[in-house]
């Protein structure tokens, strides 16, 4: 099950369209807690990313900032 992580990683690389390309346990990780976050913080009743607000988005955005 997907938990959000209190720990910090590092990415040392970062593709064109903005995601982590190394360290792998950086990019994994951050994967996973893309999930989590989502799923703590969005109700489950949204079936569209486009439905998301930008709002909460940007908080979703700043949550993983925190880790990365």
């Amino acid at each position: 099950m997907n938990r959000i992580d209190d720990g910090l990683y590092v990415v040392t690389h970062i593709g064109p369209n903005g995601e982590p390309l190394a360290p792998s346990t950086a990019r994994a990780k951050f994967s996973f807690q893309c999930g989590a976050i989502v799923s703590d913080k969005i109700a489950v009743t949204i079936k569209d990313w486009d439905s998301v607000s930008a709002r909460d988005k940007k908080t979703l955005w700043d949550e993983m900032k925190k880790r990365f």
